[in-house]
């Protein structure tokens, strides 16, 4: 089995068995932080404690207090309880030898100006930032006339609106931002897949290129469709983007020894170990721990990871999309 098969397996199916803890974890099950909350609400979040009470409810205005980038990414009262009363409860476990507890399905972070996973949303943006370096070296060094010009500034596109709503999710994770990113993800990878469509038969006629995209298109539309208003099941989502991940990968790899026409193993090497690399990089997703320092997990190493890998893509994309025009590397473009 190929390496990358193996390792997307491996992680699918461990992703799959995390499905039925998202909603609830260790942490936030436990009786200190259900008291903790408790106590909290009534001193802070009146509303909460007692929405329906005529009863004159303690407050100790907290809002008044609150800086304004806290309040610019809407950290209600609700919010500052469960953040406060998580690291009461961290400290607990850790008093009485227990493990760091996850809660609602994620590691306690340390919050940098409001912002919750503040490792994982800077490296969502400087992986967007290295999309779009590489989008003007595509405007730069790739014909306008290439038969993949517009191809591969459409995938850049959609990877920099990938990796945005992948920064405003870890920014603040609520409903909607949880969706956007979930959905861009799905849209880059399938994208992904759609090009490697696209360049093992070809764009020169018309049927090529509309009868993948419109399939990619309404298997997109479908699942955005089913996750926004049937049911929104992280069981499903992780076995999609694992399934075309599977193909993206495997596909690529065949692409490299297939597609070589005339090129040597050194030309196809960028592609091939750019698939690789992200595949091994997969496996951080497996080897899930307590951030370092409260900040560095497992998942936002992978988004470091990702960054560099990149630029080795992207060279591969404009050699390629040169070679399809006759172009040496060496040569430059009018």
């Amino acid at each position: 089995m190929d390496s990358s098969v193996f390792f997307l397996l491996i992680l699918s199916f461990f992703c799959l068995t995390l499905t039925s803890c998202v909603y609830g974890s260790v942490g936030d099950r436990s009786e200190a932080f259900r008291n903790c909350l408790s106590q909290c609400f009534w001193r802070k979040c009146p509303a909460k404690a007692a929405p329906q009470s005529t009863i004159d409810l303690p407050n100790d205005d907290w809002s008044r207090n609150q800086p304004w980038y806290l309040k610019l990414l809407v950290w209600e009262c609700e919010d500052e309880c469960k953040y406060s009363c998580m690291w009461e409860v961290v400290e607990i476990f850790q008093k009485n030898d227990r493990a760091v507890p996850q809660f609602y399905g994620k590691w306690p972070f340390v919050r940098l100006f409001g912002i919750q996973e503040p490792a994982s949303a800077l490296f969502s943006v400087f992986n967007g930032l290295a999309h779009f370096f590489m989008l003007q070296k595509i405007v730069q060094r790739v014909p306008r006339d290439a038969p993949t010009y517009r191809l591969w500034y459409s995938y850049a596109l959609i990877s920099m609106n990938a990796w945005f709503w992948s920064a405003v999710f870890h920014t603040r994770d609520f409903p909607f931002t949880e969706k956007m990113d979930y959905f861009g993800a799905l849209a880059g990878v399938l994208f992904s897949f759609y090009t490697f469509i696209l360049r093992m038969i070809g764009s020169d006629q018309a049927w090529k290129w509309l009868v993948p995209g419109a399939a990619c298109l309404t298997f997109f539309v479908y699942h955005v469709h089913y996750l926004a208003f049937v049911h929104f099941d992280y069981g499903y989502n992780m076995l999609a983007n694992v399934t075309v991940g599977i193909l993206n990968s495997v596909g690529w790899l065949v692409f490299c020894v297939v597609k070589r026409n005339g090129r040597s193993w050194r030309d196809m090497a960028p592609c091939a170990l750019s698939v690789l690399f992200v595949d091994c990089l997969m496996l951080l997703e497996l080897l899930d721990f307590p951030p370092f320092l409260w900040t560095f997990d497992a998942h936002s190493l992978w988004h470091f990871g990702t960054i560099p890998v990149t630029f080795v893509w992207y060279k591969f994309l404009i050699d390629d999309a040169r070679h399809l025009c006759g172009i040496k590397k060496t040569d430059k473009i009018a």
